[in-house]
């Protein structure tokens, strides 16, 4: 879950951060600025979310591909 800390819409508080640190399965990220339509960056303006999403998904296959390869090696 990536979150601004300065979202208007779905303000900190509102967060389950305790709830969602018990939780093995979630990753939770924050960010002091981003508002709640999306995080920008640079002179002309780009989103940049999708950079660290798309490395956590290639860390995931990653991680799953290992899983398998060691699977069969068994």
């Amino acid at each position: 879950m990536l979150h601004a800390k300065d979202d208007p819409i779905a303000v900190r508080k509102s967060i389950p951060i305790e709830t969602l640190k018990e939780n093995p399965n979630i990753i939770y990220a924050e960010t002091n600025r981003g508002g709640h339509l999306c995080w920008f960056t640079g002179f002309r303006p780009k989103r940049w979310y999708s950079k660290p999403t798309v490395e956590f998904l290639d860390k995931v296959l990653e991680s799953k591909q290992g899983e398998k390869i060691k699977n069969m090696a068994q």
